[in-house]
């Protein structure tokens, strides 16, 4: 958890948002880590309220990435960023975090990274390339799906799990890069790659 904790403007907009007293009294003693866990407690459905505070945030001249070691759900969705560099602190990238962000062109993961959950970077259409660090255990379900840009991905040998159709309708992926052996890689090969012709291994290709 971060040690930050809200100021009063924050918790006054939170309780704004909310509108609720029992709610808005239990956002006082909370950090950013505890308030999108708590936001995403009460807003199963993510109505709005994650991609509120966020935008909040920025008003109030605050960066959740300094803070947080969780992109949380829809925490980036929506938002027409066009670059990011994450910071070393993050460990999940959570589903729907980057959902339908039209404008993003690149994203440099951490070192550290340990999971990318499904339908994280979803219709994520200018993303051109992508670089999974060795951290990275996990990659969910349709992760990049309808990435229609994305033509250069690279994959850490790290990858333990790998869901299915992580790939699909990335129309312009050609080839993928992966930093591991061929045997290796037959360990998460599924029909997640049915549309990438050419698989670059450390001893050979596959293809």
């Amino acid at each position: 958890m971060s040690n930050i904790r809200l100021n009063s403007a924050e918790r006054q907009l939170l309780r704004d948002i909310n509108n609720d007293s029992t709610i808005s009294r239990a956002f006082d003693n909370m950090d950013l880590d505890q308030v999108y866990g708590y936001v995403n407690f009460i807003d199963p459905n993510h109505t709005g309220k994650a991609i509120t505070l966020t935008g909040i945030y920025k008003q109030l001249g605050v960066e959740p990435l300094q803070y947080v070691k969780i992109i949380y759900p829809y925490m980036y969705a929506y938002t027409g960023i066009t670059s990011m560099r994450l910071p070393t602190r993050i460990k999940y990238i959570s589903y729907c975090a980057f959902i339908h962000d039209s404008g993003l062109e690149s994203i440099e993961l951490n070192d550290g990274l340990m999971s990318i959950d499904y339908n994280a970077f979803m219709y994520c259409d200018h993303l051109k390339k992508i670089i999974i660090p060795d951290s990275v255990k996990a990659i969910d379900t349709e992760a990049f799906k309808w990435c229609e840009s994305l033509e250069d991905i690279t994959l850490g040998s790290g990858l333990k799990r790998l869901g299915r159709d992580v790939f699909q309708h990335c129309k312009n992926l050609h080839q993928l890069h992966y930093n591991g052996t061929i045997e290796q890689f037959k360990t998460i090969m599924h029909q997640g790659f049915y549309n990438v012709p050419v698989i670059h291994c450390l001893d050979g290709d596959i293809g």
